[in-house]
């Protein structure tokens, strides 16, 4: 048997009817959006040259703060300065998303815009 699919809504999986923690919430149904915590670590080599540059990057952030996973959705910038940008995100920290006060695993996507000085 076959069970229908929300558009980015996890499946309820468990006994009790929640949502199965292995799952990424979408933006859209979070109460409580993925926020960092604290200052975000910022040392970036850009190759000289590079006048500037955008990436559209989707974060997967596990219910305790951490990010598991950084997709480069889209970008004009060279693919070690993506590597670069993407583990900085590894490396922060977050408040978690949440869903009724409950923290979640969840996904965010963000829009860098990069203008070296």
């Amino acid at each position: 048997m076959l069970a229908s699919a929300t558009p980015n809504l996890p499946q309820t999986s468990q006994a009790d009817g929640t949502a199965d923690p292995a799952l990424y919430h979408s933006a859209h149904s979070l109460s409580r959006q993925p926020e960092l915590v604290g200052e975000a670590p910022e040392s970036l080599e850009i190759p000289s040259g590079l006048r500037s540059g955008h990436l559209l990057a989707r974060l997967s952030i596990d219910r305790f703060g951490k990010v598991n996973a950084v997709s480069v959705l889209r970008s004009t910038l060279p693919h070690e300065v993506e590597g670069q940008i993407a583990m900085q995100f590894y490396q922060a920290s977050y408040r978690p998303g949440e869903i009724d006060g409950k923290p979640v695993n969840a996904e965010m996507t963000l829009f860098i815009n990069l203008e070296p000085n």
